[in-house]
């Protein structure tokens, strides 16, 4: 689509060293000391156009204002002979003195299509506020405008983060810098017009890439990690992800499509599922689902899980309970298909010896420490989102299914140190998995606290983690490899079985803070961000995997957002901090405002009787007497009983409020 660029420049203010002051510019200061030229029209890779430019500037430091003709553009258009503009400002200084000069870059791009189909067009989502031939311009002025506010805004931001001494510098750097993938992982957001979901409306709908190698927008699994970041900085964006992914499971499509990793055909979507992505940026995306074509993602274990932890995390934290009851019925579909994954009847659902979940080269067979662990947190969260709603019916049925889950659960996996990988006769069965309290960590994200699983059990997991995963890895300089033998060797039984993932450890650490393990998770996360921002030079490049060779799979990827996960017992503090406040305040208010509110209000029939006899005695020439310190203030006049102290509507609290 066509693309535009506006290139301005505004002197704002100079600074006199000498008197240690700032002194704006009037307008005629400017004219006198300032002048702004240009160049509309020279081509870079043209020699003769390039050294012309820079002739003009060595004359006198000014451009020659040479405005577009179309005449002298190349008759041949091709990427190498771009239009190029230029803009020179130059100012006069007094003695000691500097200058301060912004120059504004904006681009304007409304319109986008995907897969070469340029009938189906969509609008960024700017639109909605610039939409028209002048809109360059506004979005010059207005980015001037706004300078000031947007850089205090960030600062304000920043600041306490940055103060809290309780961090390190090196996470403190990971935690803001890993928000480059939110404007670098291809990202989408999009002018949703005439759209029946109230949200679209308002808050548009949001996309951005798995990786940069990984053309799939909004990649659920990988999401469930990254989400934090949305979450706690733009959860209305977030919710525009969920909202659409809700619309999406009840959909069907039966295009017919060979799968990589078995060679057989399948439907594109299928009903009561959560889709695996919202489409390639090649394709159609938000029309087109599900462009991952290694594994069928109808039999993946995790997508549906995560959908529902999700949705109830994002309750606890918002608080919105239209949104939970929106997502409840989508969530009864789910758990239908959830439960037909049940082969045994023991409440738990199985694996078919196939990697069907996130890590999708490692395959697990039955029972599994991972989707296990998120199957009984999910059971959790809708037993919880049925009692908030009143669905008593589905709390009972799912209330019983969780008893026997978590039975299940402990009996198949549980080896009186951690959570078995899988419950399996294979070799790497017992494999000490990084992720393996993947469910409890959503759980402790979501205001629980050891309800469901055993404090004792998550204490002995992490500590298995941490010992063998962390510091058996790289010598615990590396993160935390994602499966570990129980003898400290690397499981290599697939490729991502020895690859250390970043966003998985970001969600180990997150755990280990919850847990008050906070020595075991600062060395871990120090420690893996100094290798990879000082040893390995990955900053704004963040890979999703690393392994024993310091060998990186997928530079620039989503899952290390999940970095923000850590700060979510921070944001959950604050917000408790807050409702005890907001306690305290509502108990202060009874106890004390209330009552004298309704003591106010109770003084008004007297207020107006002693108008009334006022304005008698004012009739008659008399003056009135009001005395709240005799047994009678005014004698009955008209049968108008005005009381004292003690007695009518008015009690002592409000002595001395009126004089004589």
């Amino acid at each position: 689509m066509p693309l535009e660029y506006c290139l301005a420049a505004k002197k704002l203010l100079k600074f006199f060293e000498k008197y240690k002051r700032l002194e704006l510019l009037e307008l005629t200061d400017l004219k006198k000391n300032a002048h702004v030229s240009f160049n509309c029209q020279f081509y870079t890779d043209d020699e003769n156009s390039g050294t012309s430019l820079w002739a003009d500037l060595l004359e006198d430091g000014q451009l020659n204002n040479i405005e577009f003709d179309a005449s002298l553009a190349p008759k041949r258009h091709s990427s190498a002979n771009k239009l190029t503009v230029a803009v020179c400002v130059t100012a006069k200084l007094k003695a000691e003195s500097t200058e301060t000069i912004d120059f504004s870059l904006v681009w304007w791009m409304p319109h986008i299509f995907f897969g070469g189909n340029q009938n189906k067009v969509y609008k960024r989502f700017y639109t909605k506020f610039f939409y028209d031939s002048n809109s360059l311009f506004d979005l010059s002025c207005y980015s001037f405008s706004q300078k000031n506010a947007w850089i205090n805004s960030l600062l304000d931001w920043r600041r306490p983060i940055l103060k809290n001494e309780n961090s390190s510098s090196i996470y403190k750097c990971a935690l803001f810098n890993e928000l480059y993938f939110l404007s670098d992982g291809g990202t989408l957001w999009i002018n949703a017009e005439h759209s029946d979901i109230k949200h679209f409306e308002t808050y548009g709908l949001f996309a951005y890439l798995e990786g940069h190698e990984y053309r799939m927008y909004n990649t659920y699994d990988v999401h469930f990690y990254a989400n934090f970041a949305l979450l706690q900085l733009w959860p209305n964006l977030h919710l525009s992800i969920q909202y659409h992914i809700a619309e999406t499971i009840n959909l069907e499509d039966r295009e017919q499509r060979l799968f990589l990793f078995n060679g057989k055909e399948g439907w594109r979507k299928t009903l009561k599922t959560v889709p695996h992505d919202v489409g390639d940026p090649d394709d159609q995306p938000w029309t087109n689902l599900n462009a991952y074509l290694i594994h069928d993602a109808k039999d993946w274990k995790d997508l549906n899980l995560k959908f529902i932890l999700t949705v109830y995390r994002d309750y606890f934290y918002l608080k919105d309970n239209e949104y939970l009851e929106y997502m409840w019925p989508y969530i009864k579909l789910l758990m239908i298909t959830v439960q037909s994954q049940d082969h045994d009847g023991d409440g738990l659902i199985d694996s078919e010896g196939l990697p069907d979940q996130t890590y999708d080269a490692w395959s697990v067979t039955g029972a599994s420490a991972y989707c296990g662990g998120l199957h009984v947190a999910t059971l959790s969260c809708v037993c919880k989102i049925a009692s908030i709603l009143g669905d008593r019916e589905t709390l009972e049925k799912y209330e019983q299914i969780l008893k026997r889950a978590k039975e299940a659960y402990d009996k198949k996996l549980w080896n009186g140190k951690y959570y078995k990988y899988d419950c399996s006769n294979s070799d790497y069965n017992d494999s000490i998995m990084t992720d393996m309290c993947c469910g409890h960590w959503y759980l402790r994200c979501s205001g629980f606290e050891n309800e469901v699983f055993d404090k004792e059990k998550i204490q002995s997991c992490l500590e298995s983690i941490f010992a063998h995963n962390v510091a058996m890895f790289e010598k615990g300089k590396r993160g935390a490899v994602n499966g570990m033998r129980p003898d400290g060797s690397v499981d290599k039984t697939s490729i991502q079985s020895e690859e250390m993932w970043i966003g998985v450890t970001n969600s180990f650490v997150s755990l280990l803070i919850f847990e008050n393990l906070h020595q075991m998770a600062w060395s871990t996360l120090d420690e893996l961000y100094k290798s990879l921002y000082y040893q390995l030079g990955l900053a704004f490049q963040t890979p999703e995997a690393l392994n024993k060779k310091n060998e990186y799979r997928s530079l620039g990827y989503m899952r290390p957002l999940s970095i923000w996960a850590v700060q979510m017992k921070k944001h959950m503090e604050e917000y408790c901090w807050t409702l005890k406040l907001s306690y305290e305040y509502d108990m202060k208010l009874q106890a004390f405002v209330m009552p004298r509110i309704k003591q106010a209000i109770a003084f008004i029939p007297l207020s107006l009787r002693y108008l009334k006899y006022h304005r008698e005695c004012k009739k008659k020439n008399i003056q009135p007497h009001m005395d709240f310190f005799e047994p009678v203030k005014v004698k009955q006049i008209y049968g108008v009983p005005m009381g004292g102290i003690g007695t009518g509507t008015i009690g002592r609290s409000y002595t001395g409020e009126f004089t004589r």
